[in-house]
């Protein structure tokens, strides 16, 4: 080789070091030649996470990455900025598709991706059934029948398979509260025009009802001490007690007073005037007929206002307080009203209002009507998609009336509109989806996240069901 032809291949050489060097540098920085815009620019990178795992994820229609097996994340990274149809699919699940954008520099995220089962098994618990009171932890239900002479209460323990019954009653079962630990219960009794309340206690053998006549007869409002379910706190305007021997009657209007029902003693009035309470969290809130909020502890030994301007209050109307960790809300017939901690009132929210639930992390809540859905962020989070305090999402609107709606998960809803059963994300990026996993015919749900499985209960035609777990 001559030395004319080594010195132009050098040349040659260090041309394409200097024409390919900086593409090589651009490309490690995560730059990017975009064809359709003749420019090169920063890349970015979704990151997925997503239940269950091992999940196949297109982008474009074109298979681009599965998630891991252990984690169930996946990261795509040196994607050029623009908008990509995004799809996840699995065997057997409804498939999960949105349209992202990629912006440069910045990954997006979809960290909380459930699929949902494309076909939900469920199993036959009992027939004959009127309405169902499934526990707090899902391990037991409640179940109420039609009997000849009225109605019955059995206990079904779902671990055990094992119904048993409780009760035989004629007359009608007119209101049911369980104490907190589900082994007693608060019965509203109705028989020969004559409204009574009793006590049934699931841990005696003899399940015998205990009377709460000596509360006297104009009583309402009336739960366990969450702290104590031997003792009542209930509302009254006219109580009978043993004072000195002798019984004399204590009357305030809408008072509080606090029952023991064992040995039927009554302490108070504890607080008068009384519109609404509510105890969450081993905490006393109520409103006065001054519109005036309190909260207090459960010995009621001293109180703090809550709101500066007092809420109007209206005769003849319906009120209910609805406490939810450090949030707190008024029913007021079927409008919803939230508490505003700043300015230190109730501002309204919703109407009309039928029913609002805490999310497990209870940073959001779901309200919703006969026919609209909503959820309310009362925390800010600086996860995919962003959200501020306040911030409020509309899910979805129904011809058909929704029934009841739960939580799946912190970020998807179940619920039931019509004879359909339907779960939605409330990821609003793109769009809201939503998959109908079932039809029942006049149906009654509940879903429990806490029990295991987390299945959900159906009740159609006096027929209860439960589902497999729809969360893996």
């Amino acid at each position: 080789m001559t030395k004319k032809t080594r010195f132009f291949l050098f040349i040659i050489f260090v041309f394409l070091f200097f024409l390919i060097a900086p593409a090589v540098v651009l490309y490690s920085q995560g730059w990017r030649f975009d064809f359709q815009t003749k420019h090169f620019t920063k890349t970015g990178a979704f990151f997925f996470k997503v239940t269950p795992k091992t999940v196949q994820i297109y982008l474009n229609d074109k298979l681009t990455k599965k998630t891991d097996f252990l984690s169930g994340t996946a990261y795509i990274e040196n994607l050029l900025p623009k908008n990509y149809k995004v799809t996840i699919t699995k065997t057997d699940y409804f498939i999960w598709e949105k349209t992202l954008e990629i912006k440069e520099q910045k990954p997006t995220e979809a960290k909380n991706v459930v699929l949902i089962p494309a076909k939900v098994n469920f199993n036959l618990l009992a027939k004959g059934i009127e309405e169902f009171f499934p526990s707090s932890d899902g391990k037991k239900i409640i179940l109420k029948k039609k009997t000849k002479e009225g109605w019955s209460l059995s206990l079904f323990d779902l671990n055990k398979n094992v119904q048993s019954l409780l009760i035989e009653k004629s007359g009608e079962l007119l209101d049911l509260k369980t104490s907190e630990d589900f082994t007693k219960l608060i019965l509203q009794i109705s028989a020969n025009e004559d409204v009574g309340y009793y006590i049934l206690d699931l841990g005696k053998e003899t399940n015998n009802l205990i009377p709460l006549d000596f509360l006297g007869k104009e009583i309402e409002s009336i739960s366990f001490n969450p702290q104590d379910n031997q003792k009542l706190f209930f509302i009254s305007s006219q109580v009978k007690n043993n004072v000195g021997g002798e019984n004399k009657t204590l009357a305030k209007k809408n008072s509080l007073y606090e029952a023991n029902y064992s040995n039927k003693e009554i302490r108070g009035p504890l607080l008068s005037n009384i519109v609404s309470y509510e105890i969450f969290n081993n905490t006393f809130y109520y409103i006065e007929d001054t519109g005036i909020l309190y909260k207090t502890g459960l010995s009621i030994d001293s109180k703090d206002r809550m709101n500066n301007e007092p809420f109007q209050i209206q005769n003849e109307t319906e009120y209910k307080l609805i406490p939810v960790n450090s949030e707190i809300f008024l029913k007021e017939d079927s409008k919803l009203y939230s508490f505003n901690k700043e300015g230190k009132f109730f501002e309204k929210l919703f109407e009309p209002f039928k029913e609002l639930k805490a999310s497990q992390d209870l940073n959001k809540m779901v309200y919703f009507s006969d026919n609209e859905i909503w959820v309310l962020f009362l925390k800010e989070t600086l996860e995919q998609p962003e959200r501020k305090i306040g911030d409020r999402l509309f899910i979805t609107r129904f011809s058909e009336k929704v029934g009841n709606v739960f939580w799946l998960t912190d970020y998807y809803l179940v619920f039931n509109a019509g004879d359909s059963i339907k779960i939605a994300e409330i990821d609003e990026r793109d769009k809201i989806q939503i998959w109908n996993i079932v039809n029942f015919k006049d149906s009654k749900i509940f879903y429990n996240y806490k029990s295991d499985p987390r299945s959900l209960y159906i009740l159609s035609n006096s027929n209860l069901y439960s589902s497999e777990s729809l969360v893996p």
